[in-house]
């Protein structure tokens, strides 16, 4: 394997690099055929739909019980997809006080530096 190196190296830069370019494809398609091996004997690539195991059937129910939940829990989301049987509302209190932060005075800019600063 040595003696190979060593002959690789002796060529033009041209011709390593086809060398190269085939070894690597050469192992790519090895891998690819072990790959689809594997998968084709496993079942994996199988045209026809295997039968659902009693494991699958109880995951799906649990599957449509937590969409369901969920649907519920979303409100008028829920409500949307036909998950409640109400209608969606959004109910505004308004207790009298009609004071607003926009309301206050301005503040005067603490910033001496004249830089801009974001708080977080």
């Amino acid at each position: 394997m040595q003696r190979h190196i060593e002959n690789l190296k002796g060529k033009p830069e041209h011709v390593r690099h086809k060398i190269a370019l085939g070894a690597s494809a050469g192992v790519t398609a090895l891998v690819a055929v072990v790959w689809f091996a594997a998968h084709a004997a496993t079942g994996s690539f199988a045209l026809s739909t295997p039968q659902p195991t009693p494991e699958d059937q109880a995951a799906a129910e649990n599957l449509a019980q937590a969409k369901t939940d969920f649907s519920q829990l979303a409100g008028a989301v829920g409500s949307a997809f036909g998950a409640t049987s109400s209608d969606p509302q959004l109910t505004v209190v308004d207790d009298g006080d009609t004071r607003s932060s926009l309301d206050a005075a301005p503040v005067e800019n603490q910033n001496q530096t004249g830089a801009t600063s974001i708080p977080f």
